[in-house]
Parts: structure tokens; C-alpha cells; sequence
């Protein structure tokens, strides 16, 4: 009796043991399949953006380029507005579809870093918002007086602190003033961006990085945009071993910081 007790004791055992295991599998198989089911629909938005983004180029760049031969010709008065709307416009789509691109290509390309002269990024990037910044009467301020540089892509780099001034220029008002600065945090280049802009309260801060986000400010003051460019700047400091952090109150203006891995720091780190 005691024999056949223990038998069927570890037939039962063996049974559930059996059982068990066939539920692991098949719950593994589960997850394999949702994560491989996650790949294909986030590979299929990565394709699905920049195709499109790089169709509606095309004719974007040709309406860009007549308006352009508009605004030469001979045209009556009230034209002339029109034709600035038009090229006014499509630089603001040009400058979606950046974003989208840029969106798509920071998930699925890799960074090149090389050693990149820490005044010479800022001052390229500051020539690039000139205009903007010229035309609402904003002055921005530059203080590279410590020369060092980092390692990252260059224009994962320019893109990410470009995107950083982007933003302080629109949302501080005319005539205000925006300042960049450059200094050495640890093995780190920190980028500083101040402006004097109307700030951001805590519930939107919280939410400045989430994609396609657009605070209240962007909406009451119809400022362009995409909601992107900050995602965008984190994402692209991170993989390059860097961060992007944003300290801001309302009516105190806000500061966004750019950090990354100094350049002797960062090969080091590299061959290790």
C-alpha cells in the first residue's frame, strides 16, 4: 500500500511538474510573440515616417523654391503678402518634416562621435537662429571663454543643442534676451541655454519630453511646432552618452542644459 501511495505521489508530482513547465513555454511563447509583434508595428511607424516625411519633401522644396522666384518678380502690392505667407509657411513644414525625420532616423541609426570643439558647435548653431532671433529683436549672448571639446556626432550634437535654442528664441518674447553657455561638469561639457521667456509651470514640465507634446503656451500663443524637439534632443545626447535636463519657473524664464561626455573621457572610455 505504501509503494503504491509513494507511485502515484510521484506520478502526481511528475504531472504537475510536467504541467508546469508546458505553461512556462507557452507563456514564453506568449511574450515572444507580443515583443515580436511590438518590433514589426514599431519598425512598420519608423518606415511609415520617413517615407513620408522624404515623399512630401519634394514638393515642399518645389513650392519653397517658387515662392521664392514670386517674391523677386514684379507683383501688386497686396500680393506680395501672399507670397511671404506662402514661403513663410513652407519653411514651417520643412521644419516639421525635419523633425519627423530626425525622429525617425535618432531610433534607428547609429551615432559617429569625433572630437568637436565645444565654441565652435555653439557659435554654429547660434549662426543658424540668427535670423530668427535678429527679427523678434532677441539678443543672444554667447560666453565660450573655456576652451575645451567632446566627443559625439556632430550633428547629433549641433541638432541636439540647435533644437535647445530653437525653443528659447520662440517662446521668449520680443525683445528679450537668450544667453548659451559653456562649461566642464566632471567628465562632462555642460551646454547651458537661458532665456527670458515666460516659463514653465510643474504639470507641463513633467510632460515636456513626452513626443508631440505641445504646452499650453505653444497652443494660447500659436507658436509652430511639432512637440518634438526636446524628445528629440534627449534622445539624441543620450546615445551619444549625454542628457538633457530642463529647469524652468513661470514668469522666471527657463534653462535647458546639454551635457556631453568630454572629449578625452569619452575615447577613453571607448577603448576600455
Amino acid at each position: 500500500v505504501l509503494t503504491t501511495t509513494e507511485r502515484n505521489e510521484s506520478l502526481r508530482n511528475a504531472r504537475t511538474a510536467v504541467d508546469s513547465a508546458e505553461q512556462s513555454a507557452e507563456a514564453a511563447r506568449a511574450t515572444a510573440a507580443t515583443v515580436q509583434v511590438r518590433y514589426d508595428l514599431e519598425r512598420q511607424r519608423q518606415d511609415f515616417l520617413s517615407t513620408t516625411s522624404h515623399e512630401l519633401r519634394t514638393p515642399i522644396t518645389i513650392i519653397a523654391g517658387y515662392s521664392e522666384l514670386l517674391s523677386d518678380a514684379e507683383l501688386p502690392a497686396e500680393a506680395g503678402a501672399w507670397v511671404d505667407a506662402i514661403h513663410r509657411n513652407t519653411g514651417r513644414l520643412a521644419g516639421m518634416l525635419d523633425d519627423l525625420l530626425a525622429f525617425s532616423r535618432t531610433q534607428a541609426e547609429r551615432p559617429r562621435p569625433l572630437e568637436i570643439a565645444a565654441s565652435d558647435l555653439v557659435h554654429e548653431v547660434v549662426a543658424h537662429h540668427t535670423g530668427s532671433a535678429t527679427a523678434r529683436s532677441i539678443e543672444v549672448d554667447i560666453d565660450t571663454a573655456e576652451e575645451m571639446a567632446v566627443f559625439a556626432d556632430r550633428d547629433d550634437a549641433a541638432r541636439a543643442l540647435g533644437n535647445l535654442l530653437s525653443n528659447a528664441v520662440k517662446f521668449t518674447p520680443a525683445g528679450g534676451a537668450v544667453r548659451v553657455e559653456i562649461s566642464g561638469v566632471a567628465a562632462d561639457v555642460m551646454f547651458t541655454v537661458s532665456d527670458t521667456g515666460p516659463g514653465i509651470g510643474p504639470d507641463a514640465l513633467a510632460q515636456v519630453f513626452d513626443p508631440f507634446y505641445r504646452g499650453e503656451q505653444a497652443e494660447v500663443r500659436a507658436t509652430p511646432g511639432t512637440g518634438l524637439g526636446l524628445p528629440i534632443a534627449r534622445m539624441l545626447a543620450r546615445r551619444n552618452g549625454g542628457e538633457v535636463m530642463i529647469v524652468s519657473l513661470p514668469g522666471h524664464g527657463t534653462k535647458a542644459t546639454l551635457l556631453l561626455p568630454r572629449s578625452g573621457t569619452a575615447a577613453a572610455d571607448a577603448d576600455q
